[in-house]
């Protein structure tokens, strides 16, 4: 019977800690998500940024 009983906690206690495990990893990737969320862009190619120096920003060939 003792057996049996350190079985069962020895599964509960790996179920716990593959969830704690794919809670972890879910939290990062949030996380990562929530990085780039944070970075402006614009898919359509329009300049958003702001220069250090001031200068107006160059056109390129693909902003054409």
């Amino acid at each position: 019977m003792s057996d049996t009983k350190d079985k069962q906690d020895r599964e509960e206690f790996c179920m716990k800690e593959k969830k704690n495990k794919q809670s972890q990893q879910r939290d990062r990737a949030q996380s990562e998500r929530n990085k780039k969320e944070k970075i402006p862009s614009d898919v359509l190619g329009s300049y958003t940024g702001v220069p250090q120096d001031g200068e107006k920003p160059e056109q390129d060939a693909d902003d054409l």
